[in-house]
């Protein structure tokens, strides 16, 4: 099976003062972001995303899964246009 994109995620020390509360979010948002990929990305090429939190520092799995959610639905229609386009 290919990898159609490999993700960083990233929580910033300046919002997350303890590593705990760091590590934690990090977590989170890859469940997130496990939870969400689904087929979403299956139609684009090979991709690198970045997900860098700059939000509130306290948020729920289902929140982030929305925002998760979206950002890929952005993030395969731009892909889908780039590809039509070549």
């Amino acid at each position: 099976m290919e990898r159609s994109a490999q993700v960083l995620v990233g929580a910033p020390k300046r919002r997350f003062k303890h590593a705990v509360d760091r590590n934690r979010f990090k977590r989170l948002l890859r469940e997130a972001y496990r939870l969400e990929r689904q087929d979403r990305l299956a139609s684009c090429p090979p991709i690198l995303l970045g997900f860098l939190y700059q939000g509130a520092p306290h948020m729920d799995l289902a929140t982030l899964r929305s925002h998760v959610a979206a950002a890929l639905d952005r993030v395969s229609a731009e892909a889908q246009k780039a590809s039509a386009k070549s």
